[in-house]
């Protein structure tokens, strides 16, 4: 590359007037500055202000005498190389080693993983402390539910056998306790409870998310305990979320609760909800719209002006698919996204699309955004 094209081509300056002689007269030098020219085009460079192309022309008008069909042409063309000067710069400074040899291309979009499926899909599984499989039995259920209603299967088991229900992503079910309480298990949740339930208080661990259903017994509290804390009830209707990924929450729909965490108490009152941590100095009750709830108990999805990647890792975890979106912007969009979880993820896919916010695919087992 000649020098003094790159001389002649750098912006914020004027070609004097022998540069501009040596361009009518010097084809290599016109040329150099014409691949210039193509050079700031192909990496799509910002034009700054452009010099005073049209004093420099009439300069030269005024100094050269030729004959005037060959003037006007290479005015023309002086022109159009001193206008191509003011997007050179970058160029000439940020020049890529290898120019010669490859052509600048924009960054392919990164998907991002908003969900990741679990490799294997497995059924609910039910087993003993020690590892054991323990077989679960179906009960009679209405048509509209869901979910499969379940209950221990007629095995004989110790008194107060521990047990430990876990529901992987891709299923969900509802649990029939031996007390009659109703536990209604969101996918990727894990539930410890005995056979029986004996003493003064009949109490269960929950790993992950679930909507109890309580069976009245004053005389017996029914006691959830989490990694934050525990919530006591004898007869009333709540849902506990204890995902690793968000805070852990208590949402009371009925009747009251107390709640216990880090060395402090709480009543719930319907309509209330109350995040808890290991390290808080104190529990606030918030009022909340318990709708989303109840609606997740009757077998629908339900979110009201609710992020789309809150949605989309529902829709995830639900049906155990991948959940990838190239334009991560659009996953702070809030939308109201109300659909039957009975069917399948190709009518979830469909539905999203009917909003005309997002575009979704649904291939083999992943959905992209």
């Amino acid at each position: 590359m000649n020098n003094d094209a790159i001389d002649i081509m750098e912006p914020g300056t004027q070609p004097t007037d022998e540069q501009l002689r040596r361009l009518e007269t010097d084809a290599q030098l016109s040329a150099d500055c014409l691949d210039l020219f193509l050079a700031s085009q192909a990496l799509g460079c910002t034009q700054p202000r452009q010099p005073d192309v049209e004093a420099q022309l009439r300069r030269l008008h005024s100094r050269i005498d030729q004959p005037q069909v060959a003037r006007r042409t290479s005015l023309k063309r002086l022109w159009w190389l001193a206008a191509a000067a003011a997007v050179v710069l970058a160029v000439v400074v940020w020049w890529p080693k290898d120019m010669s040899n490859s052509t600048a291309q924009p960054e392919a979009n990164v998907p991002m993983q908003v969900f990741t499926a679990a490799g294997v899909k497995a059924p609910a599984q039910l087993a003993t402390a020690t590892g054991r499989t323990v077989s679960l039995r179906p009960v009679s259920r209405q048509a509209e539910s869901a979910e499969p209603v379940v209950t221990v299967g007629s095995e004989e088991l110790p008194l107060e056998e521990r047990l430990e229900l876990t529901v992987p992503n891709g299923e969900s079910l509802q649990l029939l306790l031996p007390d009659g309480t109703q536990v209604y298990m969101h996918p990727d949740s894990r539930l410890a409870y005995p056979s029986r339930f004996t003493g003064s208080q009949r109490e269960v661990s929950l790993d992950g998310e679930a909507y109890f259903v309580v069976a009245h017994d004053a005389e017996h509290p029914f006691v959830v305990s989490t990694r934050c804390g525990r919530t006591v009830a004898v007869g009333t209707q709540f849902n506990i979320s204890t995902r690793q990924t968000s805070a852990e929450q208590v949402t009371l729909v009925e009747g009251s609760v107390r709640v216990e965490a880090g060395g402090h108490e709480l009543l719930l009152h319907p309509g209330q909800q109350v995040t808890l941590s290991s390290h808080q100095s104190r529990l606030t009750p918030q009022d909340v719209d318990t709708e989303p709830y109840t609606a997740w108990r009757d077998g629908y999805f339900y979110f009201d002006e609710v992020p789309l990647r809150d949605i989309l890792t529902a829709i995830g975890r639900y049906y155990n698919v991948n959940v990838r979106c190239v334009h991560t912007d659009q996953l702070d969009l809030r939308m109201r996204f109300i659909i039957p979880r009975r069917h399948d993820v190709g009518y979830a896919v469909e539905m999203i699309n009917r909003m005309q916010k997002v575009t979704a695919t649904l291939t083999d087992n992943c959905i992209t955004l």
